[in-house]
Formats: C-alpha cells, structure tokens, sequence
C-alpha cells in the first residue's frame, strides 16, 4: 500500500512471512508502499507488472524478482495472474558470526542491494527455494520449516553474491532521494486520510506542488495519477472490510471515503471485475 509499511512480518523468533495472491484477494494490486524487510516475488500464473523505484517490469509467470530494503514497489496484476510474496528480516535470520552479521546489517541498511529481475536460473532456483520451504508448512512438517526456510536464505545470499549479484550502494540511495522522499510523504498522507473527503490540491500541498506539476511528478514515480493511486488504496480497504465485516455496502463505501455509492461501485468494478455484493458472496462461498 502507499505507506511506510511498519508491521510485523512472521513472529519475532521467525520473521518471515508468504503471501498468495489471487483475483480474489483484497491485496491483489500491490499499490506502492516500501519497508526494511527483504521481499521476494514470483509469479506461478499469468504476467505482473512489478514497479521498482522509477523502472517497470514485466514478470511472465516462472519469474521472480527481489525488492530491496526501503524500495518503493508496486505491482498491477493482469486477470487472472497469481503471484507470492515473501516478507523477511535479514536480521532476524543472522548468526553470532561477525562476517554474516556485518553482511545482514548492511543488506538491511541498504548499503548492499540484490539484482532486481534476474535471469540466470540458478538465482530463480534460489528464489523457489524460499517460497518451497515456507509452503512446505502445509504438508505438516512444521518442525522442519525453520531450518529448511534458514538454510534456503542463506542458499540464496550465497547464490547471488556467487553469480555477482549482489552490488554495493552508497547511502544516497532510494531510501534518501529527494524524489522518493516526496513521494513517501504523500503516499502515508493517503493512508491516514483515505477516509476523508481529500482531493489533487490537498495531496499535491503534502508536496509543495502545483496540482498540475504534482500529477505529473505522482505519475511519472507509480505509474499512477494521485486520483487512480487514491481510489486503488481505497478499494484495496473496501475489499478487506467486505470480506471481513458484515457491514453493508453503503457503509463501507463511507468508510473508504466515497460519498456517492454509485461512484463506490463504479470504482469496485473497475478494478475487481464485479460489483461489492458480488465479490463477497463469492469469495464467502468459496471458503
């Protein structure tokens, strides 16, 4: 989402966390959002459009990509793709050794970056392997998923830096750039005023913008004019609540900032393919 995402991924003893998404589920566009984790992407079926920073890619299904630490990335699935996540704290798998712990604090610190979209196989076979270990919790051998999960991250560090991909960045990296800065700013205003009645002038003054330059600005950074990022969050929201409330429609409409429930739903459909009533039975029923 188009926030700082401070969350706790995985529990503190085992800081990882899978994610699946599908057509159905309230997350399914990724809208931008950054945090400290390490993040790992692939895609099992259909195309993604992953947003890293200010470059686009294409992800075909069997491709993975890697979201370094406090990158601002984003993703629009085409229909019917599906994709994981995979959420982690380097920190929270380093060892008492001096060399891994240096190398952890600085992959988390973003003074160490991994290739984005790489191609070599055996980096893609590294990938697989966390999202392996970590679905192999539902086969129920849980006591092995820790172990398994702990020696594929350290598998994929190793295959990276062997194939040399693994670069060195200075501290002015995307977490200090004045562009990604400005961006955050507006992204977590959002977030904590999507239920209000906000417009292109209120977001563009987060920014100290015109309206005219900031919608460039916004689109040029998300892919997104701010009004197509807001009603994307919103509905993002909507969706959550319809499947975990029984609030009716016209509330939850309010709730994520929407005063004309025609408009609700014509933003519903939009980017979910069916009205709010639709989704929820479905989704229930299917549960």
């Amino acid at each position: 989402m188009g926030f700082n995402e401070i969350k706790q991924h995985g529990t503190q003893d085992f800081p990882i966390e899978l994610y699946s998404l599908y057509p159905f589920s309230p997350k399914y566009e990724m809208v931008h959002h950054w945090h400290k984790e390490i993040e790992l992407i692939r895609v099992t079926k259909g195309n993604l459009f992953l947003t890293l920073g200010r470059k686009t890619y294409f992800l075909e299904s069997g491709k993975s990509a890697v979201v370094n630490s406090d990158t601002l990335h984003g993703a629009i699935p085409e229909k019917n793709c599906e994709y994981s996540c995979a959420v982690f704290d380097p920190l929270g798998f380093a060892t008492p050794q001096q060399s891994v712990q240096s190398f952890v604090n600085e992959i988390k610190s973003g003074q160490i970056s991994f290739c984005e979209v790489p191609e070599d196989k055996r980096a893609l076979e590294a990938i697989n392997a966390v999202f392996g270990a970590l679905e192999s919790g539902a086969s129920g051998r849980l006591p092995y998923v820790k172990m398994e999960t702990v020696s594929a991250i350290y598998n994929f560090y190793c295959t990276f830096l062997r194939l040399g991909l693994v670069n060195r960045t200075n501290t002015d990296s995307v977490a200090q750039n004045k562009d990604s800065v400005k961006l955050k700013r507006t992204l977590e205003y959002i977030r904590q005023n999507y239920s209000r009645q906000i417009n292109l002038t209120d977001m563009a003054n987060v920014c100290g913008m015109s309206p005219k330059y900031f919608c460039a600005y916004f689109k040029s950074m998300t892919g997104h004019t701010p009004v197509e990022y807001l009603n994307v969050y919103r509905i993002s929201k909507a969706a959550k609540l319809l499947l975990n409330t029984d609030e009716p429609v016209t509330q939850i409409a309010l709730d994520c900032g929407y005063n004309d429930l025609s408009y609700f739903i014509k933003q519903f459909g939009k980017h979910k393919g069916m009205s709010p009533g639709k989704f929820r039975k479905e989704r229930t029923d299917t549960v």
